[in-house]
């Protein structure tokens, strides 16, 4: 309405009445739209809403009231001024009228004067109502793009744990966190068909090495097998991990990630060696999309695999008792979808061809 005259739709069914109250609107610089009856009413509201509507209440076939439910019926409608002009000043019209959801009366005969200055505060209500629609519309494209930057782990956090992981290569290291973090939510939505604890799994799971930050540089910078005494230190990971996201109020999911990931299905993991179904379900999704990654990139500097290739040993893993033969089957369900996450975060450059 902003920069425009106001449209103003009556229905009457008395063509006298009906060109009186369009004249007096018409004055005041409405642009009116006229209906014969409430039927006729009705058609031109499914073609397009006006700013206001006034109804008289006695109309053969659709009646006033009849008009104004319908109107209230259409989420287009719901916030359009309504004035109905009866031809009785009973209470139970009133009430009747209200609970469907007209705003305002007029008592046959109108008088113009009144008449002209509810129209005035009924379009100073119609412009508060658009500015107000705009602002709800505005608020929900903002609130929507905000949800959509929380469902994925911000470049500081990724930053954070890549930091927090030492690895040699921090570009690398953060594509490896951004490949699990997709391919976790990616795997858990399709298991589940929960898209709430696919975006919960995507944001929580970049946080699965923190506690490598204990780790001594030198082992973390390790290509090689690394020693028995070297490997029990990074075992030690999962707990501190652990501990830092409990003592930082993290949910218990993100707990159970750092903690977990580690143990096998055949219970010859660590920390704690859980079997099965014991682990909990979210540690389970990024194991498997860790030891995937783990395949994919390998130990080496720059000896990287195809997804092919990587999903290939990802099944000897689970003959091997190593993950969920279940999540697993799921994960290699995904493959394309797999391939198109590694095509967007590759492990290395120079190897972008090998991914496809």
């Amino acid at each position: 309405m902003s920069g425009r005259p106001p449209v103003l739709l009556i229905a009457e069914d008395d063509p006298q009445e009906r060109e009186r109250l369009a004249s007096i609107a018409e004055g005041l610089g409405f642009r009116v739209v006229q209906a014969t009856d409430g039927e006729q009413a009705a058609t031109l509201l499914q073609r397009g809403m006006p700013d206001i509507v006034v109804t008289d209440y006695y109309m053969p076939g659709l009646d006033g009231l009849g008009l104004v439910k319908r109107l209230r019926a259409d989420p287009r409608g719901s916030r359009v001024p309504v004035m109905v002009i009866t031809s009785d000043d009973l209470r139970r019209t009133k009430i009747r009228l209200l609970q469907a959801g007209a705003d305002d009366f007029l008592v046959k005969p109108v008088d113009q004067l009144e008449y002209a200055a509810r129209l005035s505060a009924m379009a100073r209500r119609a412009r508060l109502l658009e500015r107000l629609g705009k602002a709800l519309n505005t608020q929900g494209k903002a609130r929507k793009k905000l949800e959509q930057q929380l469902a994925r782990p911000s470049d500081m956090v990724i930053a954070l744990s890549a930091a927090m992981e030492r690895g040699a290569d921090q570009a690398r290291m953060r594509a490896h966190l951004r490949r699990v973090s997709e391919l976790a939510g990616l795997l858990v939505h399709a298991f589940t068909g929960d898209q709430t604890l696919g975006e919960s799994l995507r944001q929580l799971s970049v946080l699965h090495d923190v506690g490598m930050v204990g780790v001594a540089e030198r082992i973390i910078r390790e290509s090689g097998a690394l020693v028995a005494e070297d490997y029990e230190e990074v075992k030690t990971h999962t707990l501190l991990g652990s501990e830092m996201l409990r003592e930082a109020g993290l949910p218990e999911p993100a707990i159970n990630i750092a903690l977990y990931h580690h143990e096998r299905w055949d219970g010859a993991g660590y920390p704690h060696g859980l079997v099965g179904n014991n682990i909990p379900l979210e540690a389970r999704v990024v194991a498997v999309v860790d030891v995937f990654d783990a395949l994919l990139v390998g130990r080496e500097h720059g000896a990287y695999r195809t997804v092919d290739h990587a999903l290939t040993e990802l099944e000897a893993a689970v003959d091997a008792g190593q993950l969920d033969p279940d999540l697993t089957g799921s994960f290699l369900a995904l493959a394309e979808r797999v391939s198109q996450v590694v095509r967007a975060f590759p492990p290395g450059p120079s190897k972008a061809e090998a991914w496809r």
